[in-house]
């Protein structure tokens, strides 16, 4: 068992926010759960994708209808347009404008996390307004989870509030009310680079590093634009880290790194930039490579 900075996990593997879908798995990857052959308890810590205050059609689908869908029907879909308008695959990875779609968190409390017993589970969490991050904090205080991700970072939102003005107060009032360690996932710029100095100086117990990273590209009908994932933003991802392990080298709190990990091999590469722990994230999206990442977390999980 590990200890980073009071969150307890057992291994250094973690699967990245929404690689398993709610912390259960994509319709898709379901079948591999059950078979054995996608492994999540192999992990230190799951990390669910984006919840928020209330359900979200975001800038897709109605996320209860998509729970609903058949396996067959998910993979029917696959190369539809509607998955087009906010998922487009480009070389080297993936660009998604979701929009923080999600099913809410009391939907997720109530169906989904009873049956994640053996998971080690965190929540990811995000907001419009500072309120509805401690709601959803308290929501969570109950739970059996590991710790909780706070979401600042995602560039396909918009919150109306101030991150200058506003989050350095949120961190303070979030540290205060939390029962559960808090870590803060943040996104490729100098703004988030000294947010993540204040949280850690407000009792965050880690910094993730980094979000998916702005970008677009020209598609039939216009340009696409949205978060860029994968392969791609490895190099980015390393050079932020490197850079917050310096901004946080008086406090020294750990740093979870990910960012375009798509080996075994990349894992010591962020280990050597300054990670505590890894998360392995959309590159793992993917049919032809599911086994990778419970391979991963049974090779350097140790």
């Amino acid at each position: 068992m590990l200890n980073l900075n009071g969150i307890k996990v057992k291994n250094r593997i973690w699967l990245a926010a929404g690689a398993a879908g709610y912390g259960k798995g994509w319709p898709w990857e379901r079948p591999l759960i059950k078979l054995g052959l996608v492994d999540l308890t192999a992990f230190g810590g799951v990390i669910t994708k984006t919840l928020t205050l209330e359900p979200r059609a975001g800038n897709y689908m109605d996320p209860f209808e998509f729970e609903r869908r058949s396996l067959m029907s998910h993979l029917c879909r696959i190369s539809s347009q509607e998955r087009k308008n906010v998922l487009r695959k480009i070389p080297g990875g993936w660009i998604n404008n979701l929009g923080w779609w999600n099913v809410g968190i009391d939907y997720w409390i109530e169906n989904i996390y009873p049956d994640l017993t053996d998971i080690a589970i965190i929540p990811n969490i995000g907001g419009f307004i500072m309120g509805e991050y401690l709601k959803l904090i308290e929501k969570l205080n109950p739970l059996n989870i590991i710790a909780i991700e706070v979401n600042i970072s995602c560039p396909n939102i918009k919150p109306d509030y101030d991150p200058q003005r506003d989050l350095p107060e949120l961190f303070r009032m979030a540290k205060t009310i939390s029962r559960h360690p808090l870590i803060l996932k943040i996104g490729p710029s100098e703004q988030d680079l000294r947010l993540a100095q204040t949280a850690a100086a407000s009792g965050f117990n880690a910094i993730s590093a980094i979000n998916t990273v702005p970008g677009a590209i020209a598609v039939k009908d216009g340009i696409f634009q949205g978060g860029q994932s994968g392969g791609r933003i490895k190099e980015t991802a390393l050079w932020w880290i490197l850079r917050l392990k310096e901004a946080l080298k008086i406090s020294k709190t750990p740093i979870i790194g990910g960012g375009g990990i798509t080996s075994w091999k990349d894992c010591p590469d962020f280990f050597e930039a300054g990670a505590s722990a890894i998360t392995l994230g959309s590159g793992f999206l993917s049919l032809t490579n599911f086994w990778l990442p419970t391979r991963i977390a049974k090779k350097y999980g140790k």
